[in-house]
């Protein structure tokens, strides 16, 4: 499985890649939050990860002709 991580802290990073080397999943992560600049990081994966990004309808079209099939937000609350 491969699975993007977009707006990385440096206090995730060390517990991203442990879980990814513990479950055997490809990892790609970046600093940078999801936009229509980046959404090709996702080409091939099953799933990606964000952070309080605005994920409307053209990325979420965009996830969908990538292969992706799950949107998991590491956040509380609700906007």
């Amino acid at each position: 499985m491969k699975i993007v991580f977009f707006s990385v802290r440096d206090d995730e990073y060390d517990l991203v890649k442990e879980y990814a080397q513990k479950y055997e999943v490809e990892l790609v992560t970046t600093r940078d939050a999801l936009t229509l600049e980046n959404v090709y990081l996702c080409e091939g994966a099953q799933a990606v990860s964000i952070m309080t990004t605005k994920t409307d309808e053209p990325i979420i079209k965009k996830l969908h002709e990538y292969g992706v099939e799950y949107i998991s937000t590491r956040t509380i609350g609700f906007d």
